[in-house]
Parts: C-alpha cells; structure tokens; sequence
C-alpha cells in the first residue's frame, strides 16, 4: 500500500472480556474476540506476483527500512486462526514488542465512536497510524491484526497471513458465539483467502508468508519458522 494521510475508518470490535491462554483452542484478545469483516476489501492494490522471488526465508538477509535494527512483522488472518497466540508465543521467543490493534483502539481511544448496528467501533486508520509511527521506525514491532491495507508499505518487513481450515475456523467462531452474518462474513473471508489476496495486492510479495494455523503443533512450528526468519533478518544496506 502506498503511504499517505488519506486512510479511512472501519468497524473495530468492542470491549469483551479476556480468557486464559490456550494452545488448544487458540486463545485470543477481547479485540479479536468479537471481529468482524463490515464491508469489501478496498479494491484497486497493485499486485506483485514474481514467480522468480527467492524463499521468503532467504529474504532475511535483505532486511528493510534503513533506520531499523530489527525487523517489523505483521501478523495477519481471519478471526480464529490464531493471531494472538502466535505473537504472544513469538514476541517471547524473540523479544519483540507485541501490538494488538484492537487492544491499541480500545486503550487509546483510537475511534470514531460506536456502530449500534454492528456492535463495534469504528476505528480511525489515521489516528493508528500516528500513534504508531515513531514506533515502527525504530524496528522491532510485531502487529496483530485482522487485516493489513492500511497499514504504510515501509513498516513491515514481513507479513505472515494466518490460515485455518474452515471446519476448524468454523468450530473456533461458534464457540465464540459468533452467529448469522458476523459467522458466515469470516468463514467466507477464509474459504475465499481473501486476507492472502489483500496481503499479496498490498505488499510485496516475496515478504508475504501464508503459514497454515490449524492445531498447536501448527502453531509450534510457526513460531519456530518465524523465530529462524527473525535471527537471521539483517537491516538493509541501501
């Protein structure tokens, strides 16, 4: 995505209250607890397909922005596939610092206010953005969130979309109470992959990682795979 002041604003979950973490059933923020998907995904990103890109783990080397000493990751994917769990995990393994948008919003008050309809906030892209941009540049971010549009191309030297089997997905919302339109909006956000297609039209493809995030063994081995591309991540020379 292009950088610019022109961000827009969109529903963000309201308060609910926080469980313990579980591997088991991938346990998750009060904001991704209630998410939802309002609208369409912004049409018009610039694709970038190059089938010639070299593994995404080779790009560590490359590194990014040229102030930063550790790398900005963000992590993507539908609610219930397991954003929260993996940063959590992640942020531990490799010391960074874990951002939650939705918890952000909440804290920051970083919202137009409250849609009755969906029951949710109306965040304000601007003011995120601004409240984390003296943070990114400095390097070690890693951000969670259900989408990743508005978000300035520079920050993040990659991005990891989340995937989940739809049964599971399917499983993962209900016991969350997700019911009617909030339920079948994500599970076709997932069976559609339509957080791989935004990821992919708003980055550059060689740094978007799609990483299955099913059970905990998956979610081990991400974290795993996420720690290595980490260690080996060195700052751009340009």
């Amino acid at each position: 995505m292009a950088d610019g002041p022109n961000h827009q604003t969109q529903p963000w979950p309201g308060p609910s209250s926080r469980q313990p973490l579980d591997l088991h059933s991938t346990t998750r923020s009060p904001g991704e607890q209630q998410c939802d998907f309002a609208g369409p995904f912004s049409p018009g990103k610039r694709g970038r397909k190059n089938p010639n890109q070299p593994p995404i783990l080779a790009m560590a080397s490359r590194g990014g922005g040229a102030r930063r000493t550790r790398p900005n990751v963000l992590v993507t994917g539908t609610p219930g596939t397991g954003k929260t769990t993996t940063c959590s995990l992640l942020a531990d393994a490799v010391d960074l610092r874990h951002i939650n948008i939705g918890d952000l919003v909440r804290e920051k008050s970083l919202h137009d206010g409250w849609d009755e309809e969906l029951e949710c906030h109306i965040i304000n892209e601007d003011l995120v953005c601004d409240e984390l941009e003296d943070m990114m540049g400095e390097g070690g971010i890693l951000v969670d969130y259900h989408g990743c549009d508005f978000f300035p191309e520079r920050w993040f030297d990659l991005v990891v979309v989340l995937q989940t089997d739809n049964s599971i997905l399917h499983d993962r919302l209900t016991s969350r109470g997700y019911m009617g339109a909030k339920l079948t909006n994500n599970i076709e956000c997932e069976i559609f992959q339509m957080l791989l297609e935004e990821a992919r039209e708003s980055y550059k493809e060689e740094i978007v990682m799609p990483l299955r995030s099913d059970n905990v063994e998956d979610i081990s081995r991400n974290v795993g795979t996420l720690t290595e591309w980490i260690n080996n991540w060195r700052p751009s020379r340009s």
